[in-house]
């Protein structure tokens, strides 16, 4: 199904070349995850997620219960960053560490509440890669945007209409691509979540043309 809450489309825009990731759990909150790459094959690679929960309370009540629930970790840390801007509006900022099978972690989740709806994007890496991976996270986490639609982020483009028409004559796998490709090249600039949203709304229409 398309990512539609109370006619709101939220996506975010990853670090360039982190690769999206499936979660295997079908029970699981985060819709899709983009991780990078690991300085070798046997260390952990920095991830980034957004989830979505249906909440009836304030940010300041949801990151009150973040924190209690994110302590039930041992030898888990946790602190309140404050407010953080990103473009959806005012967030909240939080930084969390802990032990793990690789290693002592470091994550970065900005917390936002609107409505009804809660949006949590967290950012994971190793403690000892947070130094490098910072502004990359930082700039990522300031993304996270609402919008009434999939296209109102990019109606002024000029290759809109082009693309949507792609889209509404999709017969087969080749034109998908074709997609694919056009997304990559002239909206770049949205990120891979959107670009991702598009192409699942297309798969989809496309299925049901069939």
């Amino acid at each position: 199904m398309f990512i539609y809450l109370l006619a709101t489309v939220c996506y975010f825009a990853p670090p360039s070349g982190w690769q999206p990731a499936k979660t295997n759990d079908p029970a699981s909150p985060i819709e899709l995850a983009f991780i990078g790459s690991a300085n070798n094959p046997t260390e952990f690679a920095p991830n980034i997620s957004l989830a979505f929960e249906e909440v009836d309370c304030s940010l300041k009540e949801y990151v009150r219960g973040a924190k209690e629930h994110i302590l039930t970790e041992p030898g888990t840390t946790w602190r309140d960053l404050g407010k953080f801007q990103i473009a959806a509006g005012e967030a909240r900022l939080t930084e969390s560490s802990g032990p793990s099978p690789w290693g002592d972690m470091k994550s970065l989740q900005v917390l936002f509440v609107k409505e009804t709806k809660a949006y949590i994007l967290t950012a994971t890496m190793l403690k000892k890669d947070f130094g490098t991976l910072q502004p990359t996270i930082l700039k990522a986490l300031k993304s996270l945007t609402l919008a009434e639609d999939l296209w109102t982020p990019v109606q002024e483009h000029p290759l809109l209409a082009q693309l949507q028409q792609q889209i509404a004559s999709l017969q087969n796998q080749k034109e998908l691509e074709a997609v694919s490709q056009t997304l990559e090249k002239e909206f770049s600039q949205m990120g891979a979540y959107w670009q991702f949203l598009v192409l699942r709304e297309a798969n989809e229409k496309s299925s049901k043309q069939k």
